[in-house]
């Protein structure tokens, strides 16, 4: 491809592109950093990935994993808020935390803006998902490490 020099990207959560490149000496060394990728090393995300497998034949990668948790954040708002009427979800939703495969998720009041963690991962040869070159166990990068205070974010959501 003439390109040797390693990228940080958001896309490398997505097995097919990575499989269509056909070449993994083209991946390995690269990182990203995402929501939510199949490496998060945590019993919950474990659980999740080998049911996940089990039940559907692949892997919750890219979308699928951040859909599933996503809906079961949103269903714990629902359950809390003992209806699905929208305003009551909405106001059941602030300040719930939601613990679940890709770590602690937290729906911040002020904004509506849910803080979560973020993984990085480096692309290896050799994983235990793929026969193609795919991604190390991820590091986390907490919430409150990249979060923006909401007294500096300018929303002005009226209540």
């Amino acid at each position: 491809m003439g390109m040797n020099q390693k990228v940080f990207s958001y896309y490398i959560n997505d097995e097919v592109t990575i499989q269509a490149l056909g070449n993994d000496e083209l991946m390995i060394g690269n990182m990203g950093a995402e929501i939510y990728t199949l490496s998060i090393p945590t019993k919950k995300n474990e659980e999740f990935v080998a049911k996940f497998y089990k039940d559907k034949g692949y892997y919750p990668t890219w979308l699928r994993g951040k859909a599933y948790i996503a809906t079961m954040f949103w269903a714990e708002a629902v359950k809390k808020a003992g209806t699905t009427d929208v305003e009551k979800v909405i106001k059941a939703w602030e300040g719930l935390t939601y613990d679940g495969p890709a770590g602690i998720w937290t729906m911040r009041a002020c904004d509506h803006q849910a803080q979560v963690p973020y993984w990085y991962t480096e692309m290896v040869a050799k994983t235990s998902y793929f026969n193609h070159a795919f991604k190390a166990p991820a590091g986390m990068i907490s919430s409150t490490a990249v979060e923006v205070p909401c007294e500096e974010t300018g929303c002005t959501m009226k209540k």
